[in-house]
């Protein structure tokens, strides 16, 4: 490929478009100190500091930050020679850490599409881009070894001789920067190889977890949505439905998704062995990454506030350093912070959370719980709050340097370490963290020119070198381990969670089920029993209306009929009809039996709001699963009711009462009363009587004849709609458990994923283990592993049961610190 001239450290015309250079920073929520010093190299080639640009606050996420928009704005109206510049600068930041993240790779695409360049071009620009960055890791990346120098006398200098003549004279070599930068390099590349078999391991589980989740999610919402809500039970169960699926959407999927943005974290940082520095605000995080690193003294906060937003990552003795935010910060963006420092904790491998002396807060122990749920272990820096730089202070330190360590009381260090340690006891985690007491500050001046002459002293008494001691024996001794520890115990305790929520969640469905076994009886009976009671009541009162009818309102009929001289008969039908119409026979009898069914109607309604309320506040207390809070908010009253279709009920009871016809019977009548009427020879009076009583004979004959059918038809209606609705709410509750059941056998499927996939990583983990205790560096052969690892069981709290085919005589006294269980290993007879 031939080259191209790649215009370099040009300043731009409009100092806004340096903006895109830090929101590329930025990206991530870390900022790492590579790209800082590459984008500083830049700046100094064109005489520009950082706090004289906009990168100042982008960096720092100020409000007053210059808005992307504007940055590439800006950008596009530079010329093409600036355009290149920064474009390959984009670049270096881009892989200088070692890592061309996906997110980066489309924030370059777009500042791109201003910029004219040719494919063949862009690649060789990218080429240079990523050597210029690795020239500068392999600059920086190297271990900082601390050169202390002691003034020795004639004998000492003498002795030093001595031991240089032997060591020549009978080959010993003596361990030099060298040979430490070759044993760091060859244990870290072992903890990148081990981690990336692991993650070869847990990122197609997660794929399958992940699946399934979301198959089953999709099929429980197609079951809740074909639920008819009608029926206030209905509603209830729906409501149970979809509470379960929001456990699966927004805990078990959401928390696992995150998790696997963690894992490609994790996968993006694979050649690192990641520390991350968690604590308050001016607790002293930045004062030990700067002791640590010889970086960043500048950001150390000296009774300021926190100096950036973002997490700071640096590299010492080739390890990853993260320096996050204040956690439990009293400022307005505190939880911000908190929620920054928490996203790098699952890409972390060994987490070092520094408390100062003098803000030991219950939040904070809270916070340090929080991350001993990852089950990884922590060191606790307790670091003691005191500025001995003014002189008076600083003499008393040198005459007692050990003062601050060895002071008593509830208030001192010691004190402190205790009330840690009761804390966690009392949370179960003890075993999971290790305190280490330091003065920071000492250390820090040990660095410094003006106490050059009290270095050693000062370094010694700052307790530091034991915490870097214990940080060197885990990376070196037991770092393949923690690798493993990081990627493979994690992800089975992501997925153990998950699988708590969705058991939980299982529960509810479970006690939902038998609630609607239990009250299905129960419920229907009562409902029953009334029906049959408003059956018996509109019987009676039938009997009771026509009674009336053919007794008492056909006699007042005959009377009106014949009083009104009208005797021929021939219009009785019609006069009927008007009669019957004036009393409202038909309308008070339709009113009764509505009423009497008004009973039946409201009675099932009380009892189906009984259950809804039963329903829905079981729903309620067993929805606290995992601290989960699900709140349900319904109408009860409204939710309810059940739909028994009262106007159909209605319509139905005027036709009932339609068919009966008691008009119609007056037809059959009238040749009778023409008869009555012949009488011509007796007295008007005894004639009216006469006819009187022969119009009230054949309208109570015909009724009484009649009644007994109509009544006997008009139950029968009544009977056939009151059962419908029976048998109704009969299969609705059938329906329910149905497909309540169906979501738990869902359910049910995806617990079995999970165990499944955790079967398998606790397998892996196990052998991981015991290879390290056997000092065995072979690679994952899972025939060996399923042969060889019979059972993994963690049911007992702190312990891992191993059950192996073969005999294993290991040491497991070398993973006390290491890991935050006791192993047992038994060979299965």
């Amino acid at each position: 490929m031939s080259e191209f001239d790649i215009p370099r450290n040009i300043k731009p015309n409009n100092l806004k478009s340096l903006g895109v250079l830090g929101y590329l920073i930025v990206l991530n929520d870390q900022i790492h100190s590579y790209e800082m010093k590459a984008l500083e190299n830049y700046l100094n080639e064109i005489n520009l500091k950082i706090e004289d640009t906009c990168l100042d606050s982008i960096i720092k996420g100020t409000e007053e930050s210059v808005s992307y928009a504007s940055s590439y704005e800006a950008f596009s109206g530079e010329d093409t020679d600036v355009k290149l510049s920064l474009l390959y600068l984009m670049f270096v930041l881009a892989c200088v850490d070692n890592h061309f993240a996906e997110e980066e790779d489309r924030y370059i695409n777009t500042i791109r599409n201003c910029v004219d360049v040719s494919d063949e071009q862009l690649e060789y620009i990218q080429e240079s881009a990523s050597a210029e960055a690795e020239e500068l890791r392999a600059q920086n990346n190297n271990i900082f070894i601390r050169k202390v120098e002691v003034k020795k006398n004639l004998w000492q200098r003498i002795i030093d001789w001595i031991k240089e003549f032997f060591c020549k004279l009978f080959g010993i070599k003596k361990q030099d920067e060298e040979d430490l930068y070759i044993e760091y390099k060859d244990t870290i590349k072992k903890c990148a190889d081990i981690a990336a078999e692991d993650l070869s391991i847990v990122e197609p589980a997660y794929a399958r977890v992940l699946k399934k989740c979301n198959k089953t999610v999709e099929s429980i919402k197609e079951y809740k949505n074909s639920l008819s809500l009608e029926t206030g039970i209905s509603a209830g169960v729906a409501k149970t439905v979809e509470t379960f699926v929001d456990v699966l959407n927004g805990d078990v999927l959401d928390q696992t998704n995150q998790e696997l943005f963690a894992l490609k974290q994790k996968k993006s940082t694979i050649s690192d062995f990641t520390i991350s520095l968690i604590g308050r605000t001016k607790a002293g995080k930045s004062t030990l990454h700067s002791i640590l690193t010889q970086q960043g003294r500048d950001r150390i906060g000296v009774g300021k506030q926190r100096t950036t937003r973002y997490n700071w990552v640096y590299q010492w003795n080739l390890l990853r350093i993260i320096d996050t935010p204040g956690v439990g910060s009293a400022e307005a963006d505190g939880r911000k912070d908190e929620e920054i420092a928490e996203n790098v904790l699952g890409e972390s491998d060994i987490i070092c959370f520094v408390v100062a002396d003098d803000s030991i807060l219950k939040d904070i122990l809270e916070f340090i719980e929080k991350i001993a749920a990852l089950n990884k272990p922590i060191i606790i820096l307790l670091n003691h709050k005191e500025n001995i730089r003014p002189d008076v202070k600083f003499r008393r330190f040198i005459d007692n340097p050990m003062a601050w360590l060895e002071d008593g009381g509830e208030a001192s260090l010691k004190g402190h370490e205790n009330r840690i340690r009761k804390y966690a006891a009392s949370k179960g985690f003890e075993k999971l963290i290790n305190v280490y007491p330091v003065f920071l500050l000492p250390a820090l001046m040990s660095d410094e020119e003006a106490y050059s002459e009290h270095r050693e002293l000062l370094w010694k008494s700052s307790n530091i070198q034991n915490f870097i001691n214990q940080i060197s024996d885990w990376v070196l001794e037991s770092g393949v381990i923690k690798r493993s520890q990081t990627i493979l115990d994690e992800t089975v305790h992501v997925f153990e969670r998950a699988k708590a929520q969705i058991a939980g969640s299982e529960t509810v469905l479970d006690d939902q089920i038998k609630f609607l076994e239990k009250h299905h009886s129960e419920k229907f009976q009562e409902l029953q029993k009334e029906f049959y009671s408003v059956v018996d009541n509109i019987h009676t009162l039938l009997e009771d209306r026509f009674e009336d009818l053919a007794v008492n309102q056909a006699l007042i009929f005959a009377e009106e009929y014949v009083s009104s001289g009208k005797r021929n008969g021939k219009d009785v039908p019609e006069k009927w009809e008007a009669f019957i119409e004036k009393i409202e026979f038909e309308k008070q009898l339709q009113n009764d039996i509505q009423n009497e069914i008004k009973i039946y109607q409201d009675k099932a309604d009380r009892t189906m709001q009984e259950l809804f309320e039963d329903l829905i506040c079981s729903v309620n207390l067993s929805m606290k699963i995992n601290k989960i809070d699900i709140p349900i908010q319904t109408n009860l009253r409204m939710g309810a009711r059940f739909a028994f279709g009262a106007i159909g009920l209605v319509g139905t009871i005027i036709t009932i009462v339609a068919s009966s016809n008691p008009v119609g019977w007056a037809l059959g009548i009238a040749g009778a009363i023409g008869g009555a009427l012949s009488f011509l020879f007796q007295s008007k009076e005894k004639r009216m009587q006469t006819a009187i009583d022969k119009i009230y004979k054949s309208l109570r004959e015909t009724i009484e004849k009649e009644t007994p059918a109509n009544i006997e038809t008009t139950l029968k209606e009544i009977n056939k709609v009151l059962s419908s609705n029976l048998e109704s709410v009969d299969s609705v509750f059938k329906d329910l458990s149905k497909g309540l059941a169906r979501t738990k056998e869902m359910a049910d499927g995806l617990i079995n994923e999970y165990s499944g996939r955790i079967d398998v990583i606790n397998r892996v983990y196990a052998w991981r283990i015991i290879k390290f205790l056997e000092s065995d560096e072979a690679k994952i052969d899972f025939e060996a592993v399923r042969e060889e690892i019979l059972n993994v069981d963690r049911s007992e709290n702190g312990v891992i049961k191993i059950q192996t085919k073969s005999v294993h005589n290991v040491n497991t006294e070398k993973l006390k610190n290491v890991l935050a269980e006791d192993v047992l290993i038994e060979r299965r007879e």
